[in-house]
């Protein structure tokens, strides 16, 4: 029951970094207009980036026994 508490609250963190990073990135894009869904883009792949930095950071702590 621990890890599945700890693998879960996991992919809430990951969904929930995502999710802010696109919504900055969305909230760029509607108060500087552009060509193109750039701010979006671009802080959403900073987002995923973090995010799998921090899941990956987590697992190898969590598989090394820290």
């Amino acid at each position: 029951m621990k890890d599945y508490a700890f693998y879960s609250s996991l992919v809430m963190q990951f969904i929930i970094t995502i999710l802010i990073f696109a919504g900055i990135g969305w909230f760029i894009d509607k108060k500087f207009p552009a060509v193109a869904p750039y701010g979006t883009l671009v802080f959403s792949l900073i987002g995923i980036s973090g995010a799998m930095y921090l899941f990956i950071k987590q697992i190898t702590n969590k598989s090394s026994g820290r």
